[in-house]
Formats: C-alpha cells, structure tokens, sequence
C-alpha cells in the first residue's frame, strides 16, 4: 500500500531544507519582573510592627524570670550551707555520728 504523499507543513520544507529558526527582535524587550510581595501587616503583640519574626515577651516576664533564678540560686545556697555547718551544729550537740542524718533527711522531702 503505498503512502499517500504528505503535504509541508512550512514553506522552507518544500525545498528540504530544514525549518529555520527565527532570530529575535531587538525591539522587543522581555516582559517586566513582577512586583514584589507587600509585606504582611502588623500583627499583635510585635514590637518591630511585624517586619522580623520576634515575639515580645508578655508584660511582666522579667518579674517571673527574675523569682524562678533566685528561687534556684537560694536552693542551691540553702544546701550550701547544710552540708557546710552539719558537723559544727552535730559537735556542738555532742552528736558528730548522727549529725549525717540531717542531710539525708532534707534531701528526701
């Protein structure tokens, strides 16, 4: 069966050459880049009014922060001063060998 001849599709195919391409217009300039994206409005509770992502600390934060540290600096002194005056208050009581419970029993409760 023969093939039914087909017809060109761009008039530089009927001389067999291949189809050229077409250069491009000088005159014609690429399309403008899109505008940039409006920033996002202010959210609350932003001091900057929202232009970096920082959260402001709630209104008295620094009284909490400040009570949390002295609360674990005064137990860590509290026990300081246990451990360092056991055996005096023991001897001065004449009970150097039992005086060791104190420690043991402050730190169970």
């Amino acid at each position: 069966m023969a093939k039914p001849h087909a017809r060109p599709r761009f008039p530089d195919e009927e001389a067999g050459g291949a189809r050229a391409a077409k250069p491009p217009n000088p005159a014609s300039s690429p399309p403008p880049p899109p505008p940039p994206p409006a920033p996002p409005p202010p959210r609350p509770g932003r001091r900057d009014g929202g232009r970096r992502d920082v959260e402001a600390p709630p209104r008295g934060f620094g009284w909490i922060e400040l009570a949390i540290m002295s609360n674990v600096f005064l137990y860590g002194f509290d026990g300081t001063v246990t451990a360092a005056t056991y055996v005096v208050i023991g001897s001065e009581f004449g009970a150097a060998n039992t005086s060791t419970r104190l420690l043991s029993l402050r730190r169970r409760f």
